[in-house]
């Protein structure tokens, strides 16, 4: 979120809901309080009956005459009409944005204030972003025209307590933070003036990269630690990436792994630290390594990344051991539009693609073919 309360449409990491207080975290980012109980009942009971619900997670959302019958249980005792008017103006928020202030109370859990200024534009962009309706799969049986109230995340992405003390107790502080997110950069915080990623792939399809990076403090807050950019759904798989970290001058850094919520899944992210304070205007020179089993197969092969944070420079360098030949290969971006700044082939088993400034909040996708050398 930059100073005019501007936020880079980005995607759904985490929506954490507390029923006690009507409270909805986005991404760590905003804190959103609904001043209007109806709404935030309305939105909780959409998130729990997807969470709860495998049958609405295959649909991709939940049908209008089910979710009728679950707001009566949650005491939201409103005509079919009148959810669905609810939901259009105050959970996706797409009217009346002139009493935003009246509405919903808004803060930034970055520095812990009170937006009282925020364009209603960012706010229904970030309420977009999580709520929305959907068409109903054709196999479902549904009628074509009935339209499914979904959210735009996984079931272990959504987070639901009753009370703020039982937030407190899974790691969601009042401030919005938990142990892990709160290690999280905003876009505006930290910018990146040069990134190489070098991967070599084995005969097996068996990645190592090594990542160099220069990176610079936007931000007037000391930088001691950065969360990177991989992550791993078990503890176990974690310890097989291999990791670890060091500063251009050769000094090792510690990485700590960081164990998310129990669920379906664990999520397990990794937490460099540098050994002195990067202050405002600094840069800092580290890499890192790390294992990726049975990263390729044969067929369609891709390397993706997503630009959260600016760039100036980037590198990717991917090098297979010659039992493998790479054909084809072509850069998309968000898989809509061929870049300009297409990749190279080096070789039968070599690419390399280089971008300067890649846009912010997109992802590029680097698609090709793999086969066998005399297959």
């Amino acid at each position: 979120m930059d100073s005019e309360g501007n936020i880079i449409k980005r995607r759904l990491s985490r929506v954490a809901l507390i029923k006690e207080t009507s409270t909805l975290f986005f991404n760590d980012v905003v804190m959103i309080r609904f001043q209007h109980r109806s709404a935030f009942l309305l939105a909780w009971t959409v998130c729990k009956a997807l969470v709860q619900n495998s049958q609405f997670q295959t649909l991709g959302g939940v049908p209008p005459s089910e979710l009728f019958d679950f707001c009566q249980h949650e005491g939201l005792n409103l005509s079919r009409d009148a959810l669905n008017t609810l939901w259009h103006d105050e959970v996706e928020f797409r009217r009346h944005h002139e009493m935003i202030f009246s509405m919903f109370e808004i803060r930034d859990l970055k520095n812990g204030q009170m937006l009282t200024q925020m364009k209603p534009e960012v706010l229904s962009t970030i309420l977009q972003t999580i709520f929305d309706k959907a068409k109903p799969p054709e196999s479902s049986g549904l009628h074509r025209n009935i339209r499914l109230f979904t959210v735009h995340a996984e079931p272990e992405q959504i987070l639901l307590f009753r009370t703020q003390k039982e937030a407190q107790v899974q790691g969601l502080e009042p401030s919005g933070r938990s142990p892990i997110t709160k290690f999280r950069k905003s876009s505006a915080e930290l910018g990146f003036i040069d990134w190489r990623h070098n991967v070599k792939v084995d005969d097996q399809g068996s990645s190592d990269s090594v990542v160099s990076i220069k990176m610079v403090n936007l931000s007037p807050f000391p930088l001691l630690q950065h969360m990177l950019p991989i992550w791993s759904d078990t503890y176990l798989e974690a310890e097989s990436r291999k990791l670890r970290a060091w500063l251009k001058d050769g000094t090792e850094l510690t990485v700590d792994i960081l164990v998310g919520k129990e669920n379906k899944k664990k999520i397990v992210e990794f937490l460099l630290g540098f050994p002195r304070p990067v202050q405002l205007g600094e840069t800092v020179e580290f890499s890192f390594s790390y294992h990726t089993r049975n990263a390729y197969s044969l067929g369609k092969g891709y390397f993706t990344w997503y630009f959260d944070h600016p760039h100036v420079h980037y590198l990717v360098d991917l090098k297979f051991s010659d039992a493998w030949v790479v054909r084809d290969p072509i850069v998309f971006e968000d898989d809509k539009d061929e870049d300009i700044f297409q990749v190279k082939q080096l070789s039968h088993n070599h690419i390399k693609w280089v971008r300067f400034f890649p846009k912010l909040g997109a992802h590029y996708n680097i698609y090709f073919s793999l086969s066998r050398q005399n297959s």
